[in-house]
């Protein structure tokens, strides 16, 4: 079972969640609001379920780190990346 956010809900005490953007094999992409910035971001989560398994955080965190390298008006810019605390849950926040 996928453990989706609701609209208004904080996430990792700084991204307030608006919408549902999309959903993958990896994870959910909600469009949310950076509550520190103010600026509204693409917000990834790992499914709960990956967060578990090391190979999948593994290539998680490879997109990541991937996705910050490139520097292109063509491809999502990653803001930030990290672990909820409290759920584990693995994200990033993209332009």
């Amino acid at each position: 079972m996928v453990s989706r956010l609701n609209p208004g809900e904080v996430f990792a005490s700084d991204f307030e969640v608006q919408a549902v953007i999309g959903t993958g094999s990896m994870g959910i992409v909600y469009r949310a609001k950076q509550v520190s910035s103010g600026q509204v971001v693409a917000l990834k989560l790992m499914h709960p379920a990956l967060s578990a398994d090391a190979k999948a955080v593994h290539r998680f965190e490879r997109e990541a780190r991937a996705l910050m390298s490139v520097h292109s008006r063509h491809v999502a810019r990653v803001l930030d990346t990290g672990c909820d605390e409290i759920s584990g849950r693995r994200w990033m926040a993209m332009d």
